[in-house]
């Protein structure tokens, strides 16, 4: 005869499971929740929010950043309750020559938000996102682009990574 636990799983397994990331991402993202929260994407707390398809921190002369890694990016914000809030994403398409504008879909728990088209230049790009795509603790965003090239693909240098956006911050700024 089987005999099963009874002891329930830690929150920081089900955290793991249900976001596909290691173990201690719970104890990293820790218990804390937020009406607004600006994440400097490159700077020394990304880690806390960020899940996959984010590159190593780099620094510009100006700020920091990391580029997108493959087809998606995700991270996990977690607010005090579901409201009415405007996603900022300040950001900049790798836009090899002779390339198609860049969209960027903005999923939040598996529901669109938005698409955006990302010009030329780092620019900060707004998403309204209703009360309903969000719940209270932790929430998924999850930008999906349009296409990803690495520059050794189009002769720019030896970097394989799959990229589209060079990410400077995502903000959450709660309306009203």
């Amino acid at each position: 005869m089987h005999r099963f636990s009874t002891v329930p799983p830690k929150p920081s397994a089900l955290t793991a499971l249900r976001f596909g990331t290691d173990l201690g991402f719970y104890e990293r993202i820790g218990s804390q929740t937020f009406n607004n929260l600006h994440i400097n994407i490159g700077g020394d707390n990304d880690p806390r929010f960020l899940l996959h398809g984010w590159s190593l921190p780099e620094a510009g002369p100006d700020f920091t950043f990391r580029w997108s890694d493959g087809p998606e990016s995700t991270l996990v914000v977690p607010l005090k309750e579901a409201a009415d809030y405007r996603l900022e994403l300040r950001c900049a398409p790798f836009r090899p020559e002779g390339s198609e504008m860049q969209v960027v879909s903005v999923w939040i728990n598996d529901d669109l938000a938005d698409r955006i088209a990302v010009s030329a230049g780092m620019r900060t790009y707004r998403v309204t996102v209703p009360a309903a795509m969000l719940r209270p603790h932790f929430n998924e965003i999850r930008l999906e682009y349009a296409w990803t090239a690495s520059p050794r693909s189009t002769g720019a240098s030896n970097d394989a990574r799959e990229l589209a956006l060079q990410c400077d911050s995502i903000s959450l700024v709660r309306e009203g």
